[in-house]
């Protein structure tokens, strides 16, 4: 983690996160989730979700649009 991130709790989890978004490659923008996706995670959640659980989100969608 780098001292440019801010530490942020996941609102999912509880668990502790580096959070980029102020500046340019963030971890976050790595995964890839459609834009339905990325609105209800928006509807749920104020804040940033840690890398398990936005990786979940994104394991979670391809697999329902797999089947």
């Amino acid at each position: 983690m780098t001292s440019d991130q801010n530490i942020k709790t996941c609102e999912s989890c509880g668990e502790t996160f580096g959070c980029g978004a102020k500046i340019d490659g963030c971890w976050c923008t790595e995964v890839k989730l459609s834009q339905e996706s990325a609105a209800d995670l928006k509807a749920k959640f104020s804040d940033c979700l840690c890398p398990v659980c936005l990786a979940k989100v994104a394991i979670d969608e391809k697999n329902l649009t797999a089947n």
